[in-house]
């Protein structure tokens, strides 16, 4: 699944982290995991790739699905 990152802040929804600065607005990023079922501290975070090459979980909210943008872009020429 590939996601586009839309927030790369120190803070969403109260949530902080130091290595948030680690993601590009607008760059494309390869999820390696998904968790969704595995314990309550993980859920609702992504594993990925950051720029500095460093596997690292983050909030799903910093993203956007690569094929949702698509498919709005899509919606919006045809009308």
């Amino acid at each position: 699944m590939m996601v586009i990152c839309i927030n790369n802040g120190v803070s969403v929804d109260g949530i902080s982290t130091s290595t948030a600065e680690l993601l590009t607005i607008g760059k494309v990023y390869m999820v390696i995991d998904e968790y969704e079922t595995v314990s309550p501290s993980k859920r609702g975070y992504y594993s990925i790739l950051d720029d500095a090459g460093q596997k690292y979980d983050y909030f799903k909210k910093r993203f956007v699905l690569l094929e949702d943008v698509r498919e709005d872009k899509l919606n919006s020429i045809l009308g």
